[in-house]
């Protein structure tokens, strides 16, 4: 999946997650609501400036709006560390399946 999906996806869960309309988005975000519509079709991309307003309403990172949170980033906090290998393997399959079924 390209990030421009992932970016299409991420932003449409998150609206789904917090019960914000695109209008009300598009009005936080001094835009309109065709362009928020756009994006959710993958027809176009934020600016920066409107990535971060988006990353400061949803309380999220940059990266993982853009996708660039990488799959392996879970097993190497400090509290994984007694893990196998092959158990942070289980454990970044089990995280990319609960994201699967948003």
């Amino acid at each position: 999946m390209d990030r421009k999906e992932i970016f299409r996806k991420r932003l449409a869960a998150l609206l789904a997650d917090s019960g914000m309309t695109q209008t009300e988005l598009a009005e936080k975000l001094g835009r309109t609501q065709s362009l928020i519509g756009s994006y959710l079709a993958g027809r176009r991309e934020p600016s920066l400036t409107v990535l971060i307003e988006m990353a400061n309403i949803f309380q999220v990172d940059i990266d993982y709006l853009v996708g660039r949170d990488a799959p392996d980033t879970i097993a190497t906090h400090s509290e994984f560390d007694e893990l196998t290998e092959a158990e942070k393997l289980d454990l970044i399959k089990f995280k990319e399946f609960l994201i699967s079924k948003r």
